[in-house]
């Protein structure tokens, strides 16, 4: 079993794009209830997620670049950590 961690997600490169405004990559992002309603009170109407990614690959051999919430703020208030630590399942 896979484990999931809050802030996070995956994507992966289109095996057959249909046409040509089929997306190059797809994925999804995990956001917890906690910091969506956090990103939802600091808004004015319009909601900025900065992520961080990571080039992996699968057990497959499939390419694909692991993504992160970057919840870091630079005034010391609630937030993770900065993109520059580890992931905790980086290896």
């Amino acid at each position: 079993m896979t484990q999931e961690y809050p802030n996070t997600g995956g994507l992966w490169r289109t095996k057959e794009k249909k046409h040509d405004k089929a997306p190059d990559m797809w994925g999804e992002l995990k956001l917890d209830r906690d910091y969506l309603r956090q990103l939802l009170d600091d808004s004015n109407g319009l909601v900025t997620v900065k992520i961080d990614a990571w080039k992996r690959e699968s057990a497959t051999g499939n390419s694909y670049l692991s993504i992160k919430v970057n919840t870091w703020k630079p005034d010391g208030s609630k937030g993770g950590s900065k993109s520059e630590e580890r992931m905790p399942f980086d290896d």
